[in-house]
């Protein structure tokens, strides 16, 4: 039944009556799903899907359920088409066609996508639309929400059943169980997520003379959390540039603080081969089981030479800011300092400290002092306490400066010019000679002290 596009059209023809069908494409599909695209009087082209098992039923009928979520508000959000569930029919067997309306556009290669290209960054553009959806239109359809937890315990299960096959090199069974144990790597927003994005499912087409995506398909996975899953199909081939282009794209389209979310799309990518691995296994298909063996057999290769991306927090080394060899000893007295540098023990000398022949000197000289000044209080006046206070050896002796006699002949020099810079002319000669006197020297230690004026009421 269905096995030929005229019986498929024929199909298609009850379940919309109103529809003028002009042409019919070829079948595609496989034995679970077939597909045929037909083309009414207008124009305008359909999408009749014929699902001949249970599964391939049931996913058709969780995408048209996330078709119905694309309200119109969600659908505004969106720079492409999304399909429209236009009518379907059953036939007495059961079997059941859905007709769709179809999105334009044929597959991307992204072998052969430039990062310099309008398609590269408007990919990130229609990334960033999707995850920027409402949380509600996923919420309000009771679709499927998993948080990041939810995620690593799933892709977990997944390994165990694919090391259980035991096709999977060990190198990579042990790389992947350890980006699932880093807790690091799951600190996520979870976000609205297509689930289902490949080269097949998102279109390319041709508008105003700039390749851009005009469609995205398969909407079954419709679901809220890890918006790197949706990358994953992007970091899997290995375009690095296209990769940062694509993602810088969509940070400006969806700023986000998620700093991991490289590592997981290319860890999520790796298990994407794995899964095919299983459905191969499952499906008994020794065509597909050789196929992803053999994709895992080259990523375990590129895994031992270093080639594969870190799936954990890369802490990139601080560098210097230049070598050590451009440092330049321009200071004078460099080379002796280095010198110095290099002896292990050097003697710190402090100029201004005295010798130990000064200090025993002094301490004689102070001790000598102090045997002098035994007094009794009857025979010392206060006036001669209070010298011997100022001479005790607890005050610091006073620097005594010398003072140079200047001649009288530099002084007047000096001071013409002074006076001819300022225009202020000369002083007074009584002045001048006050000035050009010479000083005498002072010693402050040998200076009698000068005591305020008493009142008889004061003894000191």
């Amino acid at each position: 039944m269905g096995n030929t596009p005229l019986i498929l059209a024929a199909l298609t023809k009850a379940a919309v009556p109103a529809l003028n069908i002009v042409h019919v494409g070829p079948l595609f599909g496989d034995a679970s799903l077939k597909f045929a695209i037909i083309t009414d009087a207008e124009g305008r082209k359909y999408e009749a899907r014929l699902p001949r098992s249970q599964a391939a039923l049931t996913e058709l009928e969780l995408e048209l359920r996330a078709l119905k979520a694309l309200d119109e508000s969600a659908r505004a959000r969106l720079p492409f088409s999304v399909s429209t569930l236009v009518g379907e029919a059953k036939h007495s067997k059961g079997l059941r066609v859905l007709v769709l309306e179809h999105v334009p556009g044929r597959e991307i290669e992204l072998e052969r996508t430039s990062p310099n290209g309008t398609l590269a960054e408007n990919i990130g553009e229609v990334l960033g639309a999707i995850h920027n959806l409402p949380a509600a239109v996923v919420v309000d359809a009771q679709l499927p929400e998993y948080n990041p937890a939810d995620i690593a315990l799933k892709y977990v299960n997944e390994m165990d059943r694919m090391a259980a096959t035991g096709k999977v090199p060990a190198a990579l069974l042990d790389r992947w169980q350890t980006a699932l144990e880093d807790v690091s790597l799951f600190r996520y927003q979870p976000t609205v997520v297509h689930g289902s994005l490949d080269s097949q499912t998102v279109l390319q087409g041709e508008v105003d003379h700039a390749q851009i995506v005009t469609g995205v398909t398969n909407w079954s996975q419709l679901h809220i959390g890890d918006p790197a899953e949706d990358f994953a199909w992007i970091f899997g081939s290995g375009l690095n540039e296209l990769c940062d282009v694509i993602l810088m794209s969509y940070n400006t389209r969806h700023p986000n603080k998620d700093e991991t979310l490289r590592q997981r799309a290319q860890l999520y990518s790796e298990l994407a081969i794995g899964r095919y691995l299983l459905a191969g296994v499952n499906s008994g298909n020794e065509e597909i089981v050789d196929d992803a063996v053999a994709i895992l057999a080259t990523y375990a290769s590129d895994l031992e030479e270093g080639l594969l991306p870190h799936l954990g927090i890369v802490q990139a080394p601080i560098a210097s800011i230049f070598a050590d060899t451009d440092l330049i000893s321009d200071a004078s007295g460099s080379a002796q300092d280095a010198e110095l540098d290099s002896l292990e023990v050097i003697e710190v000398i402090d100029l201004d400290q005295p010798t130990v022949q000064e200090r025993e000197s002094e301490s004689k000289e102070e001790s000598d002092a102090n045997s002098s000044f035994e007094y009794s209080d009857a025979s010392v006046s206060p006036t001669d306490e209070l010298a011997h206070e100022s001479a005790s050896p607890a005050t610091e002796p006073v620097e005594v400066i010398d003072i140079l006699e200047v001649e009288l002949d530099e002084i007047e020099l000096a001071e013409v010019e002074r006076s001819e810079a300022d225009g202020l002319g000369h002083e007074s000669s009584a002045n001048d000679e006050a000035r050009t006197a010479p000083i005498k020297q002072v010693d402050d230690r040998t200076r009698p002290i000068e005591l305020p004026a008493k009142t008889d009421n004061e003894l000191f």
